[in-house]
């Protein structure tokens, strides 16, 4: 497979009270199952996988064919502002069709389990908040304005980032530190909270 069957999916089933149970995603109700039912599950994600693996393939080699032909007859350069508008076109949907479609094939189990009854209420939406903003650490989240930085120096060689128009650029690190920011105060009122 081309990526894998992700942690993510496995990370689903946990244990309660010496039981598995598949916690429905995001805040969803606990729904108890057994070892047998997790194992067809986890190979009907992988059968799964694997379509969704030729999919991407597929559409990979036909968006660089799609690219190469618009090229060719835009006649751009490679270097060009038209060829990253023309990438940007073409491999945008593509890692969005791939995005989705992992998505759901990741929350599949949540559909088999919709006629189910649970065996543990939802979580309320400030434990479910709680939980989300508990797997980001602070550290991470400085990172962030570091990441929009090296992304508008990386576009520095093909755009000159101090002239007029250039200048726009600078909202990548700004968008990042804005983003950082928001998160880091809402992590931290939810552990207020908590406390």
């Amino acid at each position: 497979m081309l990526f894998g069957p992700s942690k993510a999916y496995d990370a689903q089933f946990g244990e309660e009270s010496g039981h598995l149970v598949y916690p429905r995603p995001a805040k969803g109700e606990d729904y108890r199952i057994s070892r047998e039912i997790q194992e067809e599950l986890r190979t009907a994600y992988i059968r799964q996988y694997r379509r969704i693996d030729l999919v991407f393939m597929a559409l990979t080699v036909a968006t660089l064919v799609v690219i190469m032909a618009a090229m060719m007859m835009l006649d751009v350069e490679a270097d060009g502002p038209a060829f990253y508008a023309i990438l940007g076109a073409a491999v945008g949907p593509l890692i969005a069709l791939f995005v989705y479609m992992n998505h759901r094939a990741t929350i599949a189990p949540a559909r088999l389990f919709e006629r189910e009854i649970p065996v543990a209420p939802a979580l309320d939406a400030q434990e479910h908040k709680r939980r989300a903003l508990g797997r980001i650490s602070y550290g991470q989240l400085l990172l962030a304005p570091f990441i929009g930085f090296v992304l508008l120096f990386s576009f520095s060689d093909d755009v000159d980032i101090w002239s007029d128009t250039g200048r726009l650029a600078w909202l990548i690190p700004a968008g990042f530190a804005l983003l950082a920011a928001v998160q880091a105060w809402r992590k931290f009122e939810v552990e207020r909270i908590a406390e």
